[in-house]
Protein backbone atom coordinates (compact mmCIF):
# COMPACT_ATOMS: atom_id res chain seq x y z
CA UNK A 1 0.00 0.00 0.00
CA UNK A 2 2.68 2.36 0.90
CA UNK A 3 4.68 1.82 -2.40
CA UNK A 4 1.09 2.58 -4.11
CA UNK A 5 -1.17 4.82 -2.83
CA UNK A 6 1.15 6.47 -0.44
CA UNK A 7 2.14 10.53 -0.54
CA UNK A 8 6.26 10.31 -0.73
CA UNK A 9 6.53 13.73 0.85
CA UNK A 10 4.80 12.22 3.86
CA UNK A 11 6.58 9.19 4.41
CA UNK A 12 8.95 9.47 7.35
CA UNK A 13 12.89 8.77 5.79
CA UNK A 14 14.33 8.97 9.13
CA UNK A 15 15.44 12.42 9.57
CA UNK A 16 16.82 11.86 13.02
CA UNK A 17 18.63 8.75 11.67
CA UNK A 18 19.79 10.48 8.32
CA UNK A 19 23.08 12.75 9.46
CA UNK A 20 24.09 9.01 11.51
CA UNK A 21 23.88 7.10 8.27
CA UNK A 22 25.75 9.54 6.66
CA UNK A 23 28.48 10.29 8.63
CA UNK A 24 28.84 7.36 11.36
CA UNK A 25 28.19 7.81 14.93
CA UNK A 26 30.30 9.99 15.47
CA UNK A 27 29.81 12.74 12.71
CA UNK A 28 25.92 12.25 13.40
CA UNK A 29 26.16 13.27 16.77
CA UNK A 30 28.76 16.00 15.88
CA UNK A 31 26.26 17.56 13.06
CA UNK A 32 23.33 17.64 16.16
CA UNK A 33 25.55 19.21 18.93
CA UNK A 34 26.50 21.87 16.06
CA UNK A 35 22.87 22.81 15.05
CA UNK A 36 21.70 22.97 18.70
CA UNK A 37 24.53 25.51 19.31
CA UNK A 38 23.25 27.36 15.87
CA UNK A 39 19.54 26.79 17.46
CA UNK A 40 20.61 27.80 20.74
CA UNK A 41 22.10 31.15 19.36
CA UNK A 42 19.26 31.60 17.15
CA UNK A 43 17.06 31.23 19.84
CA UNK A 44 18.54 33.46 22.53
CA UNK A 45 18.51 36.18 18.97
CA UNK A 46 15.00 35.60 19.09
CA UNK A 47 14.09 35.69 22.58
CA UNK A 48 15.98 39.50 22.50
CA UNK A 49 14.25 40.77 19.75
CA UNK A 50 16.93 40.76 17.38
CA UNK A 51 16.48 41.37 13.22
CA UNK A 52 17.95 37.75 12.79
CA UNK A 53 16.27 35.77 15.18
CA UNK A 54 12.91 37.02 14.80
CA UNK A 55 13.64 35.89 10.99
CA UNK A 56 15.15 32.80 10.26
CA UNK A 57 14.19 30.97 14.34
CA UNK A 58 10.52 30.20 13.27
CA UNK A 59 11.93 28.88 10.36
CA UNK A 60 14.58 26.44 11.56
CA UNK A 61 12.59 25.90 14.67
CA UNK A 62 9.70 24.05 12.06
CA UNK A 63 12.64 22.20 10.66
CA UNK A 64 12.97 20.55 14.59
CA UNK A 65 9.70 19.82 14.95
CA UNK A 66 10.22 18.29 11.71
CA UNK A 67 12.70 16.51 12.74
CA UNK A 68 11.72 13.04 13.47
CA UNK A 69 9.67 13.03 10.01
CA UNK A 70 12.03 14.21 7.90
CA UNK A 71 15.68 16.63 7.72
CA UNK A 72 13.66 19.33 6.47
CA UNK A 73 16.88 21.86 6.91
CA UNK A 74 18.17 19.66 3.98
CA UNK A 75 15.12 19.66 1.71
CA UNK A 76 15.46 21.74 -1.62
CA UNK A 77 12.42 23.11 -0.37
CA UNK A 78 13.39 25.03 2.54
CA UNK A 79 16.78 26.51 0.87
CA UNK A 80 14.28 29.33 -0.36
CA UNK A 81 13.31 30.60 2.79
CA UNK A 82 16.61 30.53 4.36
CA UNK A 83 17.89 32.30 1.43
CA UNK A 84 15.36 35.28 1.59
CA UNK A 85 15.38 35.83 5.05
CA UNK A 86 19.01 35.93 5.46
CA UNK A 87 19.15 38.27 2.63
CA UNK A 88 16.44 40.06 4.03
CA UNK A 89 18.27 40.21 7.40
CA UNK A 90 21.72 41.55 5.88
CA UNK A 91 19.76 44.14 4.28
CA UNK A 92 17.59 45.24 7.24
CA UNK A 93 20.76 45.43 9.41
CA UNK A 94 22.44 47.19 7.39
CA UNK A 95 19.72 49.79 6.70
CA UNK A 96 20.01 50.07 10.16
CA UNK A 97 23.02 50.81 10.94
CA UNK A 98 23.08 53.87 8.14
CA UNK A 99 20.32 54.96 9.83
CA UNK A 100 21.78 55.17 13.35
CA UNK A 101 25.03 56.73 12.03
CA UNK A 102 22.56 59.48 10.19
CA UNK A 103 21.37 60.25 13.12
CA UNK A 104 24.54 60.39 15.44
CA UNK A 105 25.70 62.70 11.91
CA UNK A 106 22.42 64.99 12.72
CA UNK A 107 22.90 65.51 16.13
CA UNK A 108 26.55 65.99 16.01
Amino acid sequence: MLETQANPALNSVGGVAGPFIDYGDVGGTIYFFLVGLFLGHLYRLFAAGRLFGLLLYPVFFIGLLELPRYLYWAQGRSSPAFLVLFLIGLVASARARFVRRMYVDLRS
